[in-house]
């Protein structure tokens, strides 16, 4: 008996739906990480800024999977204090605290970070040489390159041999669909062409998606231009330091795919859990 149109189309949907089973979504996974910066010894507003990041609500996009690990990018301190207070909130989880030495980081600070934080990333964490709390994180198809401005080299960082690692960082991320960085004082270029730093950083847009920046409690974002292409550069405000700020806490989450990076801000006004949606914006594969 020969079959009908029909039929034949429904045998086709049939395979397809087995063969998907079997091999698996064709779409890459989407995974978050979380930034935010300027904690201080701000332990409730930090808190509330936690359990904002850990959930539970599902958001989109809905395959999203929930946040890989927390950045902080700088004044921290107390240091121990405060990834005890992540520790607890991301208890029976996988998500990990990412630090980026700030200003008002003490010795012991320093200290705690490299000897009771990074130590517990083994082979994901590769630190630069004399270079104080700098290091590259690998972490499923991304690199983070955190630079240390104080550590000796100058808050600008345009010293040649920061440079020069940051550029072998960025080169021998073949594993990586996209790489980030991220420091504490904000470095903003007139003419991004001429900056030493930042003629690199756009002369790798190719890779180099967004720099992460703290330091001045409040929330900002700028496109960076130079030859080579545009690098987004956010400022995450603050997540718990109230003084001098815009009045807001602020969280910066990032959704990663294969060929794409979605951004999301969100803020609440200080001394509040209202937190609501500032903005969004995309970064996809040309």
């Amino acid at each position: 008996m020969r079959r009908s149109k029909s039929s034949w189309t429904c045998v086709f949907c049939c395979f397809v739906a087995l063969f998907l089973s079997i091999h698996g979504p064709v779409r890459a996974e989407t995974w978050t990480f979380s930034v935010i910066s300027d904690i201080h010894a701000s332990f409730e507003s930090y808190g509330a800024v936690l359990e904002k990041i850990r959930g539970p609500e599902k958001e989109p996009p809905e395959e999203a999977a929930g946040p890989g690990f927390v950045m902080v990018c700088g004044d921290m301190s107390p240091v121990s204090k405060n990834h005890e207070i992540f520790q607890d909130v991301f208890k029976n989880t996988s998500t990990f605290f990412v630090p980026v030495r700030g200003n008002h980081e003490k010795e012991a600070d320093v200290e705690y970070i490299k000897g009771a934080i990074l130590p517990d990333y083994g082979e994901h964490v590769r630190m630069m040489p004399e270079g104080g709390v700098a290091y590259a994180l690998d972490w499923k198809n991304i690199r983070v390159i955190v630079l240390d401005q104080y550590a000796g080299w100058g808050k600008s960082l345009e010293h040649p041999r920061v440079l020069a690692w940051l550029e072998e960082c960025i080169l021998s991320a073949d594993h990586a669909d996209h790489v980030f960085l991220a420091f504490h004082e904000p470095l903003v270029p007139w003419f991004p062409e001429e900056d030493p730093l930042w003629s690199l950083l756009t002369g790798h847009a190719a890779k180099v998606r967004a720099v992460f920046v703290g330091h001045t409690h409040r929330y900002s974002r700028r496109a960076i231009e130079g030859h080579g292409g545009t690098v987004q550069f956010i400022n995450a405000g603050n997540a718990g330091q109230e003084s001098h700020s815009d009045g807001h806490l602020t969280i910066v989450k990032v959704f990663v795919e294969k060929d794409r990076v979605t951004f999301r801000t969100y803020q609440a006004p200080h001394q509040t859990r209202s937190f609501h949606i500032r903005e969004q914006w995309q970064w996809n594969m040309q």
